[in-house]
């Protein structure tokens, strides 16, 4: 279960071949090709212990596999693949089986959707995505990635999301990695009852910072930017 609620929290975090290259912002790199590479840190309770905990590093790669687009729209097909480093003992690696392995994201305008489930530019219909990214991006600005409540017959926009999974942009300020140093950066915070998600997303470059840690049963993982690369539009 909780290797499982990790999974979901990626997959709302964090397409076909086109021969056009994708309108995308210039905040957030999505041509084919694009490739950024994690270190990965996974934590959880050692049996019934509520003080001990296994650990797991995985090196995590993303990467923009595939790209279409059309005059107003574009759709961008990343994919995932770990690959464990050094665990404790005890630590069964069925972890990587519970993840999402593909994301799908579609540009509109300056706006960023996401989608754990394949998206197609022939049938986009944005109210159906979660909205990862409202560019410019700020300090305050505020949004609440669901903008629909499929369960609503209705289907009434949500505007008050502060408990369950409002991002907001909390701070503006450089990034430096192992590697590189990054100047235009902002640290954004998604509210959860259960515990925030914290992020630190650099324009031009994408995330290079991702933590969570359950405010209830203690699990929780730490996602690192080591090094990446802009594909070819």
């Amino acid at each position: 279960m909780k290797k499982r609620v990790i999974s979901l929290l990626l997959a709302f975090l964090v397409s076909a071949c086109s021969s056009p290259a994708p309108k995308t912002p210039v905040e957030f790199p999505l041509s084919r090709g694009t490739t950024w590479v994690y270190t990965y840190k996974v934590y959880e309770p050692a049996g019934g212990s509520v003080n001990a905990f296994l650990n797991a590093t995985y090196q995590l790669t993303e990467k923009v596999a595939d790209a279409e687009s059309t005059a107003s729209t574009s759709v961008a097909h990343v994919v995932r693949e770990w690959k464990l480093v050094s665990a404790d003992p005890g630590w069964t690696d069925d972890f990587t089986a519970q993840q999402n392995k593909e994301t799908w994201f579609a540009v509109s305008g300056a706006k960023v959707y996401s989608s754990g489930l394949a998206v197609s530019i022939e049938t986009l219909n944005v109210d159906d995505l979660a909205l990862a990214y409202d560019f410019p991006l700020a300090v305050n600005k505020t949004w609440c990635p669901l903008q629909f409540n499929p369960k609503d017959p209705s289907h009434k926009r949500i505007t008050d999301c502060h408990i369950s999974g409002e991002r907001e942009v909390v701070a503006h300020r450089p990034y430096e990695t192992t590697a590189e140093q990054f100047n235009d950066c902002y640290d954004l915070i998604d509210h959860y009852n259960g515990g925030s998600i914290l992020q630190t997303y650099c324009v031009g470059v994408g995330i290079v910072f991702l933590k969570f840690d359950h405010m209830g049963t203690r699990f929780g993982f730490q996602q690192a930017l080591l090094r990446y690369t802009v594909g070819t539009p």
